[in-house]
């Protein structure tokens, strides 16, 4: 394994690493939330809700866009620093995901 390669796996595990916990509080969350409350909160209309349920949207179109690209890369046997690239940026997406979603709950909890 090449340097370039060992430093996107270390990038890619510490990346995971922190989505893995960011999910995992924005889990708690929901559950504080509850699901009745939950289906409340997206009924309203509020403008800031609908913004961030429209930029959530983007974001997960451009996920799924990522990480189509990774299996593509994946089964045609480009270099791993490529498949590491694309995995990265996919990381990076679902880490905003959860940041907006975790944002929302906190904005509702404290109201």
């Amino acid at each position: 394994m090449s340097k370039p390669e060992l430093v996107g796996m270390v990038i890619l595990i510490v990346l995971i690493s922190y989505n893995f916990k960011l999910s995992l509080s924005v889990k708690r969350l929901r559950n504080q939330i509850g699901k009745k409350k939950l289906n409340e909160l997206y009924q309203t209309k509020s403008q800031q809700l609908i913004d961030v349920i429209r930029e959530k949207r983007k974001w997960t179109i451009l996920s799924q866009i990522l990480i189509f690209a990774s299996f593509i890369v994946a089964l045609t046997g480009v270099k791993l620093v490529v498949l590491l690239y694309f995995l990265i940026l996919y990381t990076f997406t679902t880490i905003y995901i959860n940041i907006l979603t975790k944002r929302v709950f906190k904005n509702y909890v404290q109201h």
